[in-house]
């Protein structure tokens, strides 16, 4: 198996911690938690796999439930989802990147300041001039990989592409100091080709479906 699929169990895991979810495991499938209600959760699972059929049966007949399939054929996840009454929610894309490709020496604005800190579910770093935020992003470690999301921008829209670098190589630093090897991200597909021009690759797609 790739790396993705053995490490999918941590991999979604962070990426529901870095969104500010809670998770359970059912087998091998991560359901998130909002709010702590593991009733309407999102189902993480790869397809095509073992748990896919039981899975999509589960998240079909669950009101408010979803099922989120990590795979690199669309058309057939899209037409197995549809055979078990479910309908596309969400697209997105897996990126994977090894942390010793990665930049990990954050370019600042003039003044300004990087401060990090570690919170229950995830650390934060944050960039900042004057004390006014900029741009802050999430990391979840877990092992020997890590997961890097929640990115947001505070102000002028026009220096995002340079902040978002910035937050990324702070990240990777810390991921480094901490022992990660790999690092994962999941994205809009229209953010991909700026990704992978600074070292990340397109691993699989991401897609969500709930029931019609």
């Amino acid at each position: 198996m790739a790396h993705w699929q053995d490490s999918i169990r941590e991999w979604s895991a962070a990426w529901a911690a870095v969104r500010g979810l809670e998770t359970r495991s059912d087998g091998d499938v991560i359901v998130t938690a909002p709010d702590g209600d593991h009733a309407h959760g999102e189902y993480v699972t790869v397809f095509p796999g073992p748990e896919a059929s039981r899975i999509a049966a589960l998240a079909a007949r669950t009101p408010g439930a979803a099922l989120t399939l990590a795979t690199a054929d669309r058309n057939e996840a899209n037409a197995f989802a549809g055979d078990h009454g479910l309908l596309p929610a969400g697209t997105a894309v897996l990126l994977t990147a090894a942390t010793e490709t990665l930049d990990q020496e954050p370019e600042l604005p003039e003044d300004g300041n990087l401060s990090s800190a570690a919170l229950e579910l995830y650390d934060v770093a944050e960039i900042s001039v004057f004390d006014r935020p900029l741009a802050s992003g999430r990391i979840r470690m877990a092992d020997s990989t890590a997961v890097i999301g929640g990115i947001t921008f505070s102000h002028d829209p026009s220096h995002t592409e340079e902040l978002r670098s910035a937050i990324i190589a702070a990240l990777a630093s810390e991921a480094a100091a901490h022992g990660i090897t790999t690092i994962y991200t999941i994205v809009d597909s229209g953010q991909v080709a700026a990704y992978t021009a600074s070292g990340w690759t397109e691993t699989v797609h991401i897609l969500t479906y709930q029931a019609g």
